[in-house]
């Protein structure tokens, strides 16, 4: 674990992650430290509130994060959908980012219906078949 000690000349960031029960109050008191995000996508906030209240969220690395004043860089869709869904669920909570990491997060391509496909079954699959499981979904 790095500590202020083992850091050379506080050059490297100090950015402590840990695994955090999340419940609606704790939710809207971070939503509260929401500065500067960006525009909320309600659609996704309800998707993401059905899939904790149907019992299927599950916890990965993409969680929440917080600069060094404290203020929240991403999380805001999942802080939204537990405050939505009036319950509780286990994420990540980094805490001590560089503020200006805000503009390099989130930055990257949605996976696809064939991501996840491929994903779940251990090979590509066709464009055609994505456009099945697509469809079907």
């Amino acid at each position: 674990m790095t500590t202020d000690a083992l850091r050379v000349g506080a050059v490297v960031p100090l950015i402590v992650s840990t695994t955090e029960m999340v419940t609606p109050a704790l939710a809207t008191e971070w939503l509260r430290k929401n500065q500067k995000n960006r525009p909320i996508k309600w659609a996704k906030v309800d998707e993401y509130a059905r899939v904790m209240l149907a019992g299927a969220w599950r916890m990965h690395d993409q969680g929440i994060l917080f600069d060094t004043d404290g203020n929240l860089l991403t999380g805001q869709t999942r802080l939204w959908a537990v405050v939505k869904a009036n319950t509780h669920v286990y994420m990540r909570v980094s805490r001590g980012n560089p503020a200006d990491s805000a503009e390099v997060i989130d930055r990257g391509v949605p996976q696809s219906a064939r991501d996840l496909a491929a994903r779940r079954s251990g090979r590509v699959h066709s464009p055609t078949e994505a456009s099945l499981a697509r469809a079907i979904a």
